[in-house]
């Protein structure tokens, strides 16, 4: 990929990767329970090699390698395949359909560089995984906190 292409890309976005042996990812706020690794991964790319040694599930998905220093958030298909049914019919469309096995279907279009690209928030919304950011738990304890001063209010 040329760097324009990887600047385009939102940092929710995910590439499903025939040519990947491993699923790595550079953003952290999509991965949870990140940890040391027993092991490292020592990846190989067209500008050298790097190396990986943390690791984070990606809910709704499985354990991926977390490296910040990635271009791009990468999903290996043979990853993908174990956990769910891949189809592709080209001569319909330049996409491939991942079957979430709840009835759901996300559709990864082919992106200018080969890759295929799906956005995992869209994704996970399928597979019914909230996210829960710092904003919305603000919100909500505020919106707690100001029915709890009522009920006090009324009380007194």
């Amino acid at each position: 990929m040329h760097q324009k292409e990887i600047n385009s890309v939102s940092s929710t976005n995910v590439f499903i990767n025939t040519g990947s042996t491993v699923s790595v990812f550079r953003n952290k706020e999509l991965l949870r329970n990140i940890t040391k690794s027993d092991s490292s991964l020592r990846a190989h790319t067209n500008k050298g090699f790097q190396d990986s040694v943390l690791q984070g599930y990606l809910p709704g998905f499985f354990k991926v390698w977390y490296n910040p220093h990635c271009m791009i958030n990468i999903l290996a298909w043979s990853d993908v395949r174990k956990k769910f049914r891949i189809t592709a019919d080209t001569s319909l469309e330049p996409a491939i359909k991942v079957h979430l096995g709840n009835g759901e279907r996300i559709k990864f279009k082919e992106f200018r560089s080969g890759l295929y690209l799906g956005d995992i928030r869209k994704i996970q919304q399928k597979l019914r995984i909230k996210h829960r950011n710092f904003v919305n738990l603000t919100t909500e304890n505020k919106s707690n906190f100001n029915a709890q001063v009522k009920v006090a209010e009324k009380a007194s």
